[in-house]
């Protein structure tokens, strides 16, 4: 798992793909890091791990919780200027505002 990239990270996070080992790290990462950009756009691993909240906080509640707590007004303004209404910035907010009235 070390030798995992944050790119190879957010396509598993994305595919639901080893979120036990990965679910904690990667929600660490994201409420401390959440605008880094692995290899697509700032902010792709944690609009990833925003859309698969629910399967991470299966196997990382604590870490999850921490990580929806985060201050994501960053992710509204992006989601706002993007084109089309099903694009990823509005489904991870959309995601994000589902975990929180949970």
């Amino acid at each position: 798992m070390a030798d995992l990239t944050c790119a190879q990270c957010r396509m598993l996070v994305g595919q639901r793909l080893g979120l036990p080992w990965l679910a904690a790290p990667v929600a660490t990462f994201v409420a401390r890091y959440p605008q880094a950009e692995c290899d697509l756009y700032p902010g792709d691993l944690t609009t990833a791990a925003l859309i698969e909240w629910s399967e991470m906080a299966r196997y990382a509640p604590s870490e999850t919780a921490v990580m929806l707590a985060s201050n994501f007004d960053w992710l509204r303004r992006e989601a706002d200027e993007e084109v089309g209404r099903h694009g990823i910035m509005k489904q991870a907010v959309a995601a994000l505002d589902d975990a929180r009235a949970r």
